[in-house]
């Protein structure tokens, strides 16, 4: 599929809309994360794979932050052959698994995260560059240790007045994501009403000029 917008717009319709299998979400069962299932958290992790699909080759795909690998359901098996999930907290990671995609654990942080050898059809930091010390360096530094990144999506929530934090987390990651010089193929925002919830997710080109 070409790289263009529109053919991510058009594939997430067809996993969001009902032509492709709905999400089933294997995980342990912290209720601290359960938001994560609202429609409009599921809307995001759609509009994630949609974007891996139109934009990246078939192959392997890292998650940051990944938690209880809500990403993972939306995934194409034909697409992706395997997934790593890192996430600081091994409790989220211990339920991952797929019956189709090869599924590996990581329960380290960012910063002290080793990627596996070889090229990866996409990495995907998934609301954790906020809580990383210097997020471009060490987007850098993942993507020199691969030795090729296809595709690299930053999934960042949207700041809002009442939380002032939220901006500050928003513009460490803007940041980091201009000083990559990396060319950006699209930008998505996602909104949702009710929850008072904004995100923007950014798809990049690693290493591009």
């Amino acid at each position: 599929m070409p790289r263009t917008k529109s053919a991510a717009t058009i594939e997430f319709h067809l996993l969001y809309c009902g032509m492709a299998r709905p999400p089933v979400i294997v995980s342990s069962s912290v209720e601290r994360w359960t938001y994560l299932t609202r429609p409009s958290e599921q809307l995001r992790y759609a509009v994630i794979a949609s974007l891996l699909k139109s934009l990246a080759p078939p192959g392997r795909v890292v998650e940051l932050g990944s938690g209880h690998g809500h990403l993972l359901a939306w995934l194409d098996p034909a697409q992706v052959s395997a997934y790593e999930a890192v996430d600081i907290d091994a409790g989220l990671l211990s339920g991952l698994r797929h019956d189709r995609i090869e599924v590996t654990r990581k329960a380290q942080a960012v910063e002290r995260y080793q990627p596996p050898a070889g090229p990866l059809a996409a990495l995907v930091a998934s609301e954790v560059l906020y809580y990383v010390e210097d997020p471009g360096r060490h987007l850098d530094r993942l993507w020199r240790a691969t030795g090729a990144i296809d595709l690299v999506l930053i999934s960042s929530v949207l700041p809002r007045p009442d939380k002032p934090n939220w901006r500050t987390g928003y513009e460490r990651v803007r940041r980091a994501v201009a000083g990559t010089g990396w060319p950006v193929l699209d930008r998505v925002r996602i909104d949702s009403e009710s929850d008072r919830l904004a995100w923007e997710i950014v798809a990049l080109t690693p290493g591009a000029t």
